[in-house]
């Protein structure tokens, strides 16, 4: 069958994703899904038959998306998409950033967006804030792989904490910026999980025992950057 440049009208119910991308791939005319009561499938396939400007849609329809891995980013553009709830319980991964990866595990925190069931989380390469990696792990209890990364900055409490972990994993070689008040435990901590040295020249207070600053200072000349005047 030979057809031109048609138009689509979807009938009501539940819908396919891939199946509106394939209709808007086979012409220029728009393809009219408002009728659609969920437009189901991967992560990838809605997210995609979302942002195709050829495939109109409401912003109230149901989704139900399939098992296996989904895009931080593809799962925070369906939940902008639509009003209703988003069922990402069969996720098993989230990829992305450690920011969007956050962005994208918190969508549950409210009863009318995304629910999402105990995923792991693999971030990906390049520098994180320590406070995104330990969201994420506060919303699942699957694995957080940020071997990956190649610094984990934030405050000392954040970078500690989120190398406190046990659900974080992540290399000992990161680089590591540390900034604000923290405690002398805590930059010893930091300064045992990596061989990189830490920079903690924004580290304006050093709390602790006498004992434990003097570590903290005798580090200096070796792993730990101070700056003066903390």
């Amino acid at each position: 069958t030979n057809l031109g440049n048609f138009a689509a009208t979807v009938g009501s119910g539940a819908v396919s994703a891939a199946d509106l991308t394939t209709i808007s791939t086979q012409t220029s005319g728009t393809v009219n899904a408002t009728a659609a009561t969920a437009i189901n499938g991967t992560a990838s396939a809605v997210a995609t038959a979302l942002a195709d400007t050829e495939i109109t849609h409401s912003d109230s329809f149901a989704v139900t998306l399939t098992a296996g891995s989904a895009a931080a980013t593809d799962l925070t553009a369906i939940d902008a998409a639509t009003s209703a709830v988003v069922d990402g319980s069969l996720i098993t991964t989230i990829t992305g950033t450690a920011a969007a990866i956050a962005a994208a595990a918190t969508l549950d925190a409210a009863t009318q967006t995304t629910n999402l069931g105990n995923f792991a989380a693999t971030v990906g390469a390049g520098a994180v804030n320590a406070a995104d990696l330990s969201t994420i792990s506060a919303r699942t209890s699957g694995t957080v792989n940020a071997t990956a990364a190649t610094a984990i900055n934030g405050t000392v409490n954040a970078v500690a904490t989120a190398l406190a972990d046990t659900e974080i994993t992540h290399t000992n070689t990161f680089t590591t910026t540390v900034t604000g008040a923290g405690a002398a435990l805590e930059l010893l901590a930091i300064n045992t999980a990596t061989t990189k040295p830490v920079s903690a020249t924004g580290v304006t207070t050093i709390t602790g025992t006498i004992a434990n600053v003097n570590l903290v200072l005798a580090e200096e000349g070796n792993k730990i950057v101070l700056d003066n005047d903390f």
